[in-house]
């Protein structure tokens, strides 16, 4: 169960719609600007939404990089050769 006040869940479903998890390579993938919230080039959007969606994108972004890092540290099994004998 999501405990998200009305607003938070309209941005939210915004920011669904709006951005795109994207891969980077060898790095940690990141979240990327695909649409615009509303009709219009990006100077007829609204500040504040433009402002919170960025927002949401930054925290996105750091949790990916946060979890790729932890990955990257984590030991990796060692794969041991069997010999028949």
């Amino acid at each position: 169960m999501r405990y998200l006040t009305p607003d938070a869940a309209e941005l939210d479903a915004l920011f669904q719609r709006c951005y795109e998890r994207r891969p980077t390579g060898f790095g940690a993938p990141t979240w990327q600007l695909v649409a615009l919230p509303a009709p219009g080039a990006m100077s007829d959007q609204d500040a504040r939404t433009m402002e919170a969606l960025a927002w949401i994108r930054d925290v996105r972004n750091r949790l990916e990089q946060d979890v790729f890092v932890a990955e990257m540290k984590r030991p990796q099994p060692v794969e041991r050769e069997l010999v028949d004998g």
